[in-house]
């Protein structure tokens, strides 16, 4: 039987070795690192109102997108390449003059990705004439989670929305 002494098949070993011992514990933040993980932002506001989403974190920025009533914008990241994925994310209903901000994935909130978002790591948020509600994919249920700002001035919100720079026709 020939043995393998090659630096390039220790390293291969240790790399599994590590993984392994990693893995045993499901907990561990290193698990959590390894997945795909969406963000759907939800429009249910009345009066066919259209609802602006901007998110990003860190240089991953997702720019403005306009949704409409009763429809859905959703993105998808994997975590591998960001263990420190934590999205920033921000809504404007316009016609109302107000937002909400808030924060749409975090990783390291162990209780948002597993008690809410659950292990399928999908975060889904409702937005309605009251506020911001994040579906518990646990219960079903939506647990309401922020309301409405009233915006005094567009140097006041975290990311300024493009209607507000450049208007747009929907």
């Amino acid at each position: 039987m020939k043995m393998i002494n090659s630096p390039k098949y220790l390293h291969c070993l240790l790399y599994f070795v590590v993984l392994f011992i990693l893995a045993s514990n499901t907990t561990t933040y290193a698990i959590k690192i390894l997945r795909t993980a969406r963000v759907r932002i939800i429009n249910e506001l009345s009066d066919n109102k259209i609802l602006e989403a901007h998110c990003r974190s860190g240089g991953d920025d997702r720019g403005s997108h306009y949704i409409l009533a009763h429809e859905s914008y959703e993105f998808k990241f994997t975590t591998m390449y960001s263990p420190d994925s934590k999205f920033h994310c921000q809504i404007w209903d316009l016609k109302a003059f107000r937002d909400i901000s808030f924060i749409g994935y975090n990783i390291r909130d162990d209780k948002l990705i597993k008690d809410i978002c659950g292990d399928i790591h999908i975060c889904e948020w409702f937005a309605n004439i009251n506020g911001l509600y994040v579906h518990n994919v646990k219960t079903g249920e939506y647990i309401f989670m922020y309301k409405w700002e009233d915006i005094q001035s567009l140097g006041n919100t975290n990311i300024t929305p493009q209607a507000a720079i450049s208007p747009k026709t929907i």
